[in-house]
């Protein structure tokens, strides 16, 4: 598996469907030393110093024909052979039958967590919320709950991501951004199915964001922190509102509602 110049939700992918991949043909993932991965989770996975099999003449190299699109090819080889995967493999169907096994190796660390949780609370403070635990636990999956101290009602975190950045400039290559009309409809949609809500934004384009996220509505702004760190705190939201490309991909993935 080759992790070189990828970002986070493209890392998520390459070892998600590499896993989904080898269980499927009774296999083992091979990951080097050096895995970004392992920084923040614990993996599955057989992690070797000395990754040189990878550039034996004897390993068969798959490569997908096109991507964001499930190659059925790629699963067409004898598993006594070694085989490299390149590419993105960004498809769910390459491991949506071991989501669960994924769910339990993507649980960002403790210390992750903490860092995250921290953020929230810093931030939530200004609006009189409260953390009264710092999980509630729903099956496998966490994530903070939090009341008002003056109502003691239950806040509802909705996490948000804006895609901005590098897409901005390549619209004619199919690269979406959300827009403020699209941030408004999928708030409005969560304001008529819920009330006491708090919407945590991560984004590329902070400035942006800032200024066509709604007005009429309770915001934090993830600000200063790095790409992981953003990513464990709208993961402990309960729902999310999501925008193109991978990160907004996997972190709509692992959060625990909708």
């Amino acid at each position: 598996m080759s992790y070189l110049f990828r970002r986070i939700g493209n890392k998520l992918f390459i070892y998600a469907s590499s896993y989904g991949i080898a269980r499927s043909k009774g296999m083992e993932v091979v990951i080097n030393t050096n895995c970004e991965l392992l920084q923040y989770f614990t993996l599955y996975a057989d992690v070797l110093k000395d990754t040189s099999i990878c550039d034996s003449r004897n390993i068969k190299t798959l490569k997908e024909e096109h991507s964001a699109v499930y190659d059925k090819r790629i699963l067409d080889f004898n598993n006594t052979q070694n085989v490299r995967l390149l590419q993105y493999l960004q498809s769910y169907l390459y491991f949506d039958q071991y989501k669960e096994e994924l769910r339990d190796q993507f649980t960002f660390s403790d210390k992750m967590i903490k860092k995250a949780t921290l953020i929230l609370d810093n931030k939530l403070k200004g609006y009189n919320i409260y953390r009264n635990s710092t999980y509630h636990k729903n099956h496998k999956y966490k994530y903070m709950k939090v009341y008002n101290e003056t109502s003691h009602k239950k806040i509802t975190l909705i996490g948000v991501h804006i895609r901005r950045g590098d897409w901005t400039k390549y619209p004619d290559a199919g690269y979406n951004v959300p827009t403020k009309e699209y941030l408004r409809k999928a708030v409005e949609w969560y304001q008529s199915r819920m009330e006491n809500l708090v919407f945590v934004v991560a984004s590329n384009g902070m400035k942006w964001a800032k200024d066509n996220m709604p007005k009429n509505i309770t915001t934090v702004f993830l600000e200063g922190n790095s790409a992981w760190l953003d990513l464990a705190t709208v993961t402990l939201c309960e729902h999310f509102i999501s925008s193109s490309g991978t990160f907004s991909w996997w972190a709509a993935w692992l959060t625990v509602e909708m």
